[in-house]
């Protein structure tokens, strides 16, 4: 079950440690969901979980290398990305990547009482 739980086209989703090069302490997890491959298609999503390692490059080279994984070894054609919309952070994050805002859901999060709308990028990758 565990080796099938951690193969992508079974259960349409793969995550990796993000890891220091140094030490290998683990920082945050980056992942690719939703992954069609008929269509050549996955989400992504990223975290990196201690604010001590945010904002130093982690999370933008992690996305570099999911992005080279998906279009070497999957094939993928395009990857894509929601988050809230006053999420600063991640909205550079991918921007810096290269993913193109695509669209908006007005009001789609309710987030402690207040409506939040959700922006997803997109990126197509060169294979």
């Amino acid at each position: 079950m565990i080796d099938q739980a951690h193969h992508i086209r079974t259960t349409g989703q793969v995550r990796f440690v993000i890891c220091l090069n140094d030490t290998e302490e683990p920082i945050g997890l980056i992942d690719l969901f939703d992954a069609n491959f008929k269509h050549g298609r996955a989400g992504v999503g990223i975290l990196i979980a201690e604010k001590a390692f945010r904002s130093k490059g982690f999370a933008l080279e992690s996305l570099t290398l999911l992005k080279e994984y998906a279009a070497k070894v999957l094939g993928f054609y395009s990857l894509y990305a929601t988050m809230h919309a006053d999420n600063e952070s991640s909205i550079h994050l991918f921007e810096k990547s290269n993913f193109e805002l695509v669209g908006k859901r007005k009001g789609w999060y309710l987030d402690q009482g207040k409506r939040v709308d959700e922006l997803m990028f997109q990126i197509c990758l060169e294979n």
